[in-house]
């Protein structure tokens, strides 16, 4: 007969319990209180799906969608099968993430390939409840926009350079980069 003392049988118990919980429900169950993103001062809606702070490494995580709002206007596109997220900006920064992964990568259309820059995050990508999440800071940095965090108001301020709107503005080079994506669709998880 094994002798197990109650302590330990309690510790046997909350370990097995602990793997019964989906991972991404311990990951969303960081704190989302009254959380604010605003970009070059305005506030942003989230429809589908709210930004949080992911409890595991304190980095704010938003939906895919959050990055094609009309401030940002960057492509996004989803590699289910691939787990395989990809951005293109709307001034030709492509940046690539996947789920789980810390390694990432952007590059200028228009560049040499061996002009890709590649980096690690501690903010990898997930899925919660089967959507892709990113880490806020991460994809934005890669388009050139500046992150602030005022921890009093519980928000994080996005702040994009004069080239980055006009760019938005004037639609500057938006046709020849659609154009791109279409010849290249194995960047993009565009296939057919």
């Amino acid at each position: 007969m094994i002798n197990i003392n109650k302590s330990r049988a309690n510790i046997i118990v909350f370990i097995f319990l602990l793997f019964l919980i989906p991972y991404d429900s311990v990951i969303a169950a960081g704190d989302n209180t009254e959380l604010k993103i605003s970009i070059d001062g305005h506030k942003v809606d989230f429809m589908d799906g709210l930004p949080f702070i992911n409890s595991l490494n304190n980095c704010v995580y938003v939906p895919m969608d959050f990055f094609q709002d009309d401030k940002i206007q960057a492509q996004a596109t989803w590699v289910e099968d691939l787990n395989h997220v990809s951005f293109l900006s709307r001034d030709g920064i492509v940046s690539s993430f996947f789920i789980g992964n810390e390694d990432y990568s952007y590059f200028e259309l228009g560049t040499d390939y061996r002009a890709i820059v590649r980096k690690k995050s501690i903010a990898v990508p997930i899925l919660v409840e089967g959507k892709p999440y990113l880490p806020l800071r991460v994809v934005v940095e890669t388009f050139g926009i500046n992150v602030r965090w005022d921890g009093i108001n519980k928000e994080v301020i996005l702040e994009t350079s004069d080239e980055f709107r006009d760019s938005l503005e004037t639609g500057k080079e938006w046709r020849e980069l659609l154009e791109f994506i279409e010849s290249n669709p194995v960047i993009y998880g565009n296939v057919e």
